[in-house]
């Protein structure tokens, strides 16, 4: 691997980070004094990753420019691949679950069928002599192998919502959008509800 810094560059840099990080991990800010201090510990920090970004920032753009480039030319013929890989199996599923669900309906009329004959076979004395029909499912291959996967889908946020509200779902179905609870929040500029079990809060942001 080709050297990105110098040992003694690295060593330097190592000292310098471990020196900052320490003096931050212990500092406890109960005073003006210490509040003073840490704010210079913050200014020390954005100028060494400065210095660590000056240091690093050239290695790193030439290697993702390189990465991008093969990944852009991986990418070129490995999607075409995925999609047509996705769509195929896509396919097959469904015909798989139209297959099954088509042989689960004839094995429905044949149990019944067997039914009615054993009943009768009951009634008459006679012996019953045809066996109950069997139809397979689908078979997997060589090549493929099939599993029934369940999933949810949302028709009705609204109604789900309600059961939520009613006791008949859990709360955690449903997650909120902070993204608009957010933007709601920085509109009222305000500690206060905002929507019924929202509150709009506020916390001091530090920038050097």
């Amino acid at each position: 691997m080709t050297e990105i810094i110098t040992k003694d560059a690295e060593q330097q840099l190592t000292t310098e980070s471990k020196d900052i990080v320490g003096q931050a991990n212990s500092l406890s800010i109960k005073t003006e004094a210490e509040n003073v201090k840490a704010t210079a510990i913050l200014k020390a920090i954005k100028t060494m990753r400065t210095k660590v970004e000056e240091t690093f920032g050239p290695s790193v753009k030439a290697a993702k420019a390189a990465y991008d480039e093969a990944k852009d030319l991986r990418d070129q013929f490995l999607n075409p691949l995925k999609t047509c890989e996705a769509d195929l199996r896509s396919k097959i599923g469904g015909f798989v679950t139209a297959e099954n669900a088509r042989r689960e309906a004839l094995q429905a009329k044949a149990d019944a069928k067997f039914e009615k004959a054993a009943e009768k076979a009951e009634a008459t004395g006679k012996p019953l002599t045809a066996a109950p029909q069997f139809i397979p499912s689908v078979k997997a291959t060589a090549a493929a192998s099939f599993s029934t996967t369940w999933y949810a889908e949302v028709t009705d946020i609204v109604a789900l919502c309600k059961a939520i509200v009613e006791g008949k779902a859990d709360p955690g179905a449903v997650m909120p959008n902070m993204v608009l609870l957010n933007g709601l929040a920085k509109a009222h500029k305000a500690e206060k509800e905002i929507l019924p079990g929202v509150v709009a809060k506020k916390k001091t942001v530090t920038r050097v």
